[in-house]
């Protein structure tokens, strides 16, 4: 569980030390954008938070909440590698990449796991 754990909140740790900064060094964003995009991605993952019981254990095991968030987790940092020419990744990519760690993959992965656990 300790290994989940950590994977989980490695994941996001990456986003959270870097994302920021490539989003307004790389793609021209100013603060307030990118505090808006952060922000609508964290209410998102809240929502997905506060439903976690009555939503998402109901329908699915444990198991399969972590490997679902696990696997949002991963594709989420496919969506950020840099793969063309120039090394430049489109905007919605990033984009994507961000909604789905902080506002599906995260929330999920990282409460299935502490649920685990209790």
């Amino acid at each position: 569980m300790m290994l989940l754990n950590f994977t989980t909140r490695g994941a996001i740790a990456v986003y959270e030390t870097q994302g920021s900064q490539i989003l307004l060094d790389d793609y021209g964003l100013s603060q307030l954008q990118l505090g808006a995009i952060v922000s609508s991605a964290g209410v998102l993952g809240t929502i997905q938070l506060a439903f976690f019981k009555q939503f998402w254990t109901k329908n699915f095991s444990d198991i399969n909440l972590m490997m679902g968030g696990l696997v949002l987790l991963s594709l989420s940092q496919f969506l950020v590698i840099n793969v063309g020419p120039d090394g430049a990744i489109p905007l919605w990519s990033y984009l994507v990449a961000l909604y789905s760690m902080y506002s599906f993959g995260y929330p999920i992965a990282n409460s299935a796991v502490v649920c685990c656990v209790f």
